[in-house]
């Protein structure tokens, strides 16, 4: 067997020679490769016949492009890979993808190991996908023979045959992203031999009876998230497809064109006469003036212009250009040297294809003009005398823009808008034994606001008496009421960000706190050999948010409400949220974490404060 990874130099010559010997039938593919990182996430897709839909049943169009591999950037760029995919998704500055591609390469994967990659640099991506309300696209970027034969038959060395490679980086990655509605998988990048150049459908049943059984263990462990499947030679027969289709439910058959495929005219048979059977997507497209002549050399006028006409005729062919990226070429940006470098400029002269995705993506994305619809089941699921929790049914948006935002109003004015991913949100700062009129709205990424949910009238609980002590300014262990526990800094660590729970009380200053009242009546708690002062980790709201230690920021997610229980008891209110500081699960153990909750009045949620 050989190295899997091979020679980027060899790789480039194989295509070239590839492509030069069978003309335009071929799909061409990125010369990139390895050269030497909220709003709601938008509504599951699925097929139905030739069609991509959302989960409304709306045809929905991918329009989208590829960044280079985020293993890429943390290893080898100046740029991280999430400055860029921040970058590559900013409709501020310009640019309207309703999906963003990551391809994951067998470099970056075999570095890191498939899990830590896919937690640590493949996770944040698609998670601010999922924040600015567009799809998200794990591509296993392999470029090799898909057989045991052609891989020992290969000229590059391969570590390892494809079968091990495909289920190691699937068996990871499907579970990892299977509940996240607004992912798409890409089974395998570009199968390369056996090409069987002059029988289309005999080098498809052979991916197909290769493949077949990937596409079945990636539905086992992810039952919806639609896969993407390409085709040998580089993914270049999807017309074979239509009378043999893979078995299984959301499958979309991929395709590659690169200006060496010819026009439109000349591969329209292989791959726009399937969509009148199968979904298509065309994953990987791109051009450049100074490309290579023998795969990506081509024009705007001369080639780009033509093939977005092209792939706009088909409404149900969708479309990721390569890509957003300084050296996997083709290129949108340029930068100094040899790419791999900073600043990026941008390509975006009048032949250039970096302006003109741009452009386009802007013209059809961009243009946005269809509201979302309304969120429904807007409901009250708790209430306190300062605060109202809500919660709403998601709602879905098929302009094209993605869901960004909802934005929650009382009586009549917007109090808070929260990312397209949340259906929850809780208001504070309200008045006790007080009623308000609650709706939420949704806005998509084209600021087009849906109509209105379901107005509802709530009224916060009656003052109970409780209300912020008169608790002097002092030192202080802090033993929750439930577990006879006391609150500990984990470790004794010091850093920001330390856990926050419950230990048996041992009189370490990590289990002392500073407490300070501030000047508009709320309290600050600040551990004594840290420092740092008690934090709910990004001003989240929700329960179940993490309870840690920070550096004192000032924020009203480090400012609580000491509410007196009676008895000697408190409730430590984040100010922020209303809600209340409780052990996880009403827990006893020790070491169980400290969290915020909604107030429920149990025991493992009121607190007693003695003076050390």
């Amino acid at each position: 067997m050989q190295d899997t990874t091979g020679d980027a130099q060899t790789r480039e010559t194989t295509r070239r020679t590839v492509l030069t010997a069978v003309g335009a039938g071929v799909g061409g593919l990125a010369l990139g490769g390895f050269s030497g990182t909220a709003a709601a996430a938008p509504s599951r897709l699925h097929t139905d016949g030739k069609w991509i839909r959302d989960a409304d049943g709306n045809e929905f169009k991918i329009r989208g492009h590829a960044i280079a591999d985020p293993g890429y950037y943390e290893r080898y760029h100046p740029k991280s890979s999430m400055e860029v995919a921040k970058w590559a998704t900013d409709a501020d500055r310009g640019w309207h993808p309703n999906l963003l591609r990551i391809p994951c390469t067998q470099d970056s994967i075999t570095h890191y190991g498939a899990a830590t990659y896919l937690q640590e640099y493949v996770r944040p991506i698609v998670d601010l996908c999922a924040d600015r309300g567009i799809y998200a696209m794990v591509d296993l970027h392999l470029v090799r023979p898909y057989t045991e034969a052609a891989t020992d038959a290969a000229d590059t060395d391969y570590d390892k045959y494809p079968d091990e490679v495909v289920r190691d980086f699937w068996n990871e990655a499907a579970p990892e992203f299977a509940d996240d509605s607004h992912v798409l998988f890409e089974l395998f990048n570009e199968p390369t031999e056996p090409a069987y150049w002059d029988d289309d459908q005999k080098a498809w049943s052979e991916w197909k009876g290769v493949a077949q059984p990937w596409v079945d263990r990636v539905r086992e462990l992810a039952p919806d998230t639609p896969i993407v499947i390409g085709s040998p030679r580089w993914t270049s027969v999807p017309d074979a497809a239509p009378d043999d289709p893979f078995t299984g439910d959301n499958l979309i058959y991929a395709g590659h064109i690169y200006p060496a495929n010819g026009q439109p005219s000349d591969f329209d048979s292989t791959y726009g006469a399937p969509a009148s059977d199968v979904p298509i997507f065309i994953t990987e497209f791109g051009w450049d003036p100074d490309g290579n002549p023998d795969v990506d050399e081509g024009t705007n006028s001369g080639w780009g212009q033509p093939f977005r006409d092209w792939v706009e005729g088909y409404e149900n062919v969708g479309w990721a250009a390569w890509c957003f990226d300084d050296s996997w070429a083709p290129t949108f940006f340029d930068s100094p040297d040899a790419g791999g470098n900073e600043p990026w400029t941008l390509k975006d002269g009048d032949e250039q294809a970096g302006g003109f995705v741009k452009t386009w993506l802007e013209e059809t994305v961009g243009s946005d003009t269809t509201a979302p619809t309304a969120p429904s089941n807007l409901t009250a699921t708790a209430t306190t005398e300062t605060s109202i929790d809500l919660s709403w049914d998601a709602a879905s948006d098929s302009g094209g823009s993605g869901l960004d935002h909802y934005a929650v109003s009382v009586d009549g004015s917007v109090d808070q808008t929260v990312p397209a991913g949340a259906t929850t949100a809780t208001v504070s700062g309200l008045s006790a034994g007080t009623s308000y009129d609650c709706s939420v709205t949704a806005v998509d990424g084209a600021g087009n606001e849906s109509p209105s949910s379901n107005t509802i009238t709530v009224t916060t609980d009656s003052d109970s008496g409780g209300g912020s002590g008169s608790l002097a300014d002092g030192t202080y262990r802090v033993v929750n009421v439930n577990s006879g526990q006391a609150m500990d800094v984990a470790g004794g660590r010091t850093d920001d960000g330390a856990d926050v729970l419950q230990w048996p009380y041992s009189g370490s200053d990590n289990q002392h706190w500073q407490v300070s009242q501030n000047d508009d009546g709320s309290y600050t708690l600040q551990a004594v050999h840290s420092g740092k002062v008690l934090d709910v980790d990004g001003w989240g709201t929700h329960d179940g948010a993490n309870v840690h230690q920070w550096t004192d920021g000032g924020g009203d997610n480090q400012r609580f409400e000491l509410l007196d229980q009676g008895n000697g008891e408190y409730r430590i209110e984040p100010v922020h949220s209303g809600k209340a500081v409780g052990v996880a699960n009403g827990s006893t153990s020790d070491g169980a974490t400290v969290e915020q909750q909604s107030w429920s009045d149990d025991a493992s949620q009121r607190w007693t404060f003695t003076s050390v």
